[in-house]
Formats: C-alpha cells, structure tokens, sequence
C-alpha cells in the first residue's frame, strides 16, 4: 500500500518521524505513526521507533522533546510502547513501561498546568486530547498489571 510506504520512507536514520505542524514532539508524530505501521506489520520499522523511544527515556521513566518531561508526551510514549508490545516487537519493554508509567501515576495529581506541545498560530493546549492520553496510559499499565497479578 502507498500510505505504508509513505510512512516508511520518512522514518529517520534514527527510527524517529519529525514532528508535524500541528504538534511540536517527534514522540507525538513517531507514536501515531507507529500505530498505523503495527496494522501493517511492519516490524523492522516499529523495532528501530522503539528503540528510539526507549533511548529517549529520561532516567526517572519519563519523556520529553525538550528540556523537560511532560504528562502528555509520557502518555504518548508509553501507549505506542504498549502498541509495539502487542505487535509483537521484540524489544525488552516490561521495565520501561512499567518506570514511565509510575512516574505518570506519580505526576498525575499535580495541578494540570496545560503542556502547551500542539501548534495552531502559537502554542496551545488541547487539554482534553492530551487527558485522554495520560488516563490512557494509566488504564492500560493498571489492566497489564491486574493480569500479571491474576
């Protein structure tokens, strides 16, 4: 298919896609490009954006584009790592999901100042898409736990 090879060809060297106009994070662009690619399989794509992903991971377990980590890009990261788990990418995920979930459970009852990674004519914040992202995360770390401990 046309859009797989699209995507394909704009992976950089580095397993990341750029960041569009609309979203100043690669982890944003990389993670929604990672979902469509696990629909088609692609596993030597999706193996080069985790690794990406995981050496981007801050040593607390969170990410962040820039010089300091956020909610939503930790979110993000953490729901395409969960995609490439389930894609069958063979990387060892188990223990950074489980550290950038922690550090999202950790930072969740912080007053939600809006992280301002979306892009219009300046800066802005969609707080309720990036909401859904974090509450996302957690669910699906929380449901991952519950059977590991059934």
């Amino acid at each position: 298919p046309a859009a797989e090879q699209y995507l394909k060809k704009r992976q950089l060297a580095n397993g990341r896609w750029m960041s569009d106009k609309w979203h100043t994070s690669w982890i944003y662009t990389t993670a929604e490009v990672i979902y469509a690619l696990a629909q088609c399989g692609a596993l030597a794509e999706l193996h080069k954006a985790g690794v990406a992903l995981l050496n981007a991971q801050k040593a607390d377990g969170s990410w962040g584009s820039g010089s300091h980590s956020t909610r939503a890009e930790t979110s993000v990261a953490l729901m395409a790592l969960r995609t490439l788990q389930k894609a069958g990418c063979e990387l060892q995920l188990h223990a950074p999901i489980a550290r950038g979930a922690q550090w999202v459970c950790a930072h969740a009852d912080i007053a939600h100042q809006p992280e301002q990674l979306w892009l219009g004519k300046e800066l802005y914040s969609p707080y309720r898409v990036d909401r859904v992202y974090e509450l996302s995360a957690r669910l699906a770390f929380e449901s991952a736990r519950e059977r590991v401990m059934a």
